[in-house]
């Protein structure tokens, strides 16, 4: 992670797990677990074919395609036996939906009768299809056929198809079925679709079902659900009913998840809500959350949010976080904001987190300003950026301005930064460059990191400009790992290459190719090794 998002990240970690959890738990709960464990268990026989099942997903379960075609009952037979016929899975699954969504509806009950004769993995889905055609005229019939098919993954799945479209035609009537339900089984895999049925009709009413009929334990992980809904609506009720109940990591998700939403509808309103609260980590936590929406939306009145708090960390780490946002709408406003703040922790973060903006923007700008700041953290920040963002756009400039950088840890690694860049796109300059540099170690280092990324794309041309280097145990050490690297690729051109290097460097070089080539194909090895003429190398080689 760049250094300059560090501290906006941190800064909204409380509020993004809060946040996380709550999406999370929608995601988990819209899930139809059975059928997707279904789905699981016939993938192995749908085989080679790799084709996806084609049972509708827990979105569109219940959706009834209009038929182009009426299938009497009295057709169904051969249009099976025509349909398994077919060449392809993806094929026999099409038209056995084509099947289900064309019989007549009389039919319905014989034609699920006929599923049993079908193969495993294409049963469910013609079921399916064929229940929530049956529960959109007669809901209740259609889940006593669901509850007696005969296995259970395929009788979970199919009742869940039903209880879903029966919950869009006659909410109470679901309910009222699901309540006598007994304890875990079907009952638990139908409590999300029914809590977020009930939460999208009455947010209220769906607290208050839950509190009446569900156990402590198992509520708090609905409230997600309703309080969604419910803050849609009427985001002040909503955190009010919330302040109510007690307190949990669940309660307090989806109090931060309310203000949220109360903040995109009225920031004034949130925060003042958040003021109510007393001190400690939930108020610090929703604080967070509000301003840090507040921000990405209007980062000036998140800005007068924030100076309203007391002095500390929390406060540091929010204008860090309105800068970072409001450098992607107003840069030049942001930076002129961040100049002006005191020296102190919150203008660190300010100036910090706007720095990748200012360097990609305009890099001469930031790498200016940087030159102003006094060594440390912030400066080691700004340089890191502006070789980033600069070596880019313009990497042989970037490298110059690196060069002229005070020797400490931030110059050698804008430094390194600027060669990795510049060798990723253009290693011939990027060497010319690195070439000129004065001797020493800070030149050592350059030039193994730049073999090292132009070996990823020519070890060969990496190794041959290797060789034009005066001798040294840093060019002897690049030299090693691009012919290393071309061993795995090309032995034969490496050890050719390696048998031209003189002196003793030559022959480690030889040895270690020759191990190297021998460990994966010795039989190529010793054939290339016969043919050269006797002398030192070849018995480098041999040895």
């Amino acid at each position: 992670m760049k250094r300059s998002l560090l501290v906006p990240a941190i800064a909204l970690l409380g509020c993004g797990i809060v946040t996380g959890m709550f999406l999370e738990h929608r995601r988990l709960q819209s899930e139809i677990s059975s059928a997707r464990r279904f789905d699981a268990e016939n993938s192995a026989l749908r085989g080679a074919e790799n084709v996806p099942a084609p049972y509708p997903d827990a979105g569109s379960i219940g959706v009834v395609h209009a038929p182009v075609e009426t299938i009497h009952l009295n057709q169904l037979e051969a249009r099976l036996r025509q349909a398994l016929g077919a060449k392809t899975f993806a094929q026999r699954a099409q038209e056995l939906d084509k099947i289900a969504r064309s019989i007549d509806a009389a039919g319905l009950p014989q034609a699920i009768a006929r599923a049993d004769e079908l193969p495993l993995n294409l049963r469910l889905p013609f079921v399916q299809t064929l229940l929530a055609r049956w529960a959109q005229m007669d809901p209740a019939g259609a889940m006593a056929a669901a509850q007696n098919l005969s296995r259970c993954e395929e009788r979970t799945a199919a009742s869940l198809t039903v209880f879903k479209s029966w919950l869009v035609s006659n909410l109470q009537a679901a309910v009222a079925w699901f309540e006598t339900q007994p304890n875990g089984g079907l009952r638990a895999e139908a409590m999300p679709l029914m809590i977020a049925a009930l939460a999208k009709s009455d947010p209220a009413g769906a607290l208050a079902w839950l509190q009446a009929h569900s156990n402590g334990q198992m509520r708090p992980q609905f409230l997600a659900d309703i309080f969604q809904q419910w803050a849609a609506a009427d985001p002040a009720a909503a955190a009010k009913k919330l302040l109510q109940l007690p307190p949990n990591p669940q309660r307090d998700s989806a109090l931060s998840q309310v203000l949220i939403q109360w903040a995109d509808q009225s920031a004034d309103d949130a925060l003042a809500c958040c003021a109510t609260l007393p001190e400690g980590s939930l108020k610090q936590n929703v604080l967070r959350c509000v301003i840090s929406e507040l921000a990405q939306n209007d980062p000036q009145r998140a800005l007068q949010a924030a100076n309203q708090l007391v002095p500390g960390p929390l406060q540091s780490e929010l204008l860090g976080n309105i800068a970072a946002q409001w450098a992607q709408v107003d840069l030049n406003a942001a930076i002129s904001w961040a100049k002006s703040l005191p020296e102190g922790k919150a203008r660190e973060l300010a100036l910090g987190n706007l720095s990748s903006a200012w360097a990609q923007q305009d890099p001469q700008a930031a790498a200016a300003f940087a030159q102003t700041l006094p060594a440390g953290i912030l400066q080691d920040n700004f340089f890191n950026q502006v070789a980033t963002h600069w070596a880019q756009s313009d990497p042989a400039a970037a490298f110059a301005w690196a060069g002229e950088l005070p020797d400490g840890p931030g110059g050698s690694a804008a430094m390194q930064s600027v060669v990795n860049s510049w060798a990723l796109n253009d290693p011939k300059a990027a060497a010319t460059g690195v070439q000129a540099l004065p001797m020493g170690a800070g030149r050592d280092n350059l030039i193994s990191s730049l073999v090292g990324q132009w070996c990823q794309s020519d070890s060969e041309a990496a190794a041959r400009w290797v060789m034009t280097l005066p001798p040294s145990p840093a060019e002897k050490q690049a030299l090693q790992s691009a012919i290393g690297h071309l061993a795995m690729s090309d032995p034969q051109s490496a050890a050719q290459l390696a048998l031209s290097i003189t002196g003793e460097a030559g022959g480690e070089i030889v040895s270690s190719v020759a191990s190297q080539w021998a460990s994966s194909d010795f039989g190529g090895a010793l054939a290339w090794m016969k043919q050269l003429p006797d002398g030192p190398q070849k018995n480098d080689f041999l040895n």
